[in-house]
């Protein structure tokens, strides 16, 4: 095998088992958190929407608008976050055996992949529902906001490409 082979095969590797430890580490912190009411759900939630109001300078009447769409989707979130959840505490679990079955493990890791392909989805539609509601400035806004919350500027600051076409792509976004 070649260098060039063998260094994809690492990074490939450390790719793996940063998804692992982030799903863990996750997992830790949401296990840890199950004490969580619903009334500190509700009040994640309010904050949330308070906070695009502000940001967004929502009128009254797309504020309520607001509310009415952000329900749906902490539901839908909430729900899938418990998901996610137990998907991970059975995959520390699996991991943490004396002997590790790799097939188990690989339904695992694609039924979290799922999920967290569906909490982006849920994001996604949350946003166009956001963004339905919104004039042309607030919609400019509320893509700044967007990309602060993906935190696409961290994850750059630790890409191990120096020269990278995504960063340009990056800046571009969400300029006049």
């Amino acid at each position: 095998m070649d260098q060039i082979k063998k260094n994809r095969a690492i990074r490939w590797l450390n790719y793996l088992l940063l998804i692992i430890n982030i799903t863990a580490l996750i997992t830790l912190l949401f296990a840890g958190r199950t004490t969580t009411t619903n009334i500190e759900q509700k009040e994640n939630q309010e904050l949330s929407v308070k906070f695009l109001k502000e940001r967004l300078n929502l009128s009254e009447s797309q504020y309520q608008e607001l509310i009415k769409l952000s329900e749906k989707t902490f539901r839908a979130y909430h729900v899938n976050l418990d998901l996610l959840c137990e998907a991970n505490i059975t995959l520390l679990e699996e991991m943490s055996k004396d002997e590790v079955n790799h097939e188990e493990i690989e339904k695992i890791v694609k039924k979290i992949g799922n999920i967290n392909a569906t909490l982006k989805r849920n994001t996604v539609k949350h946003f166009e529902l956001v963004k339905s509601i919104c004039t042309k400035e607030q919609k400019d806004d509320l893509v700044m906001i967007f990309k602060e919350i993906m935190q696409l500027e961290q994850q750059c600051e630790i890409c191990n490409r120096k020269e990278c076409p995504r960063k340009e792509r990056l800046n571009n976004i969400g300029k006049k």
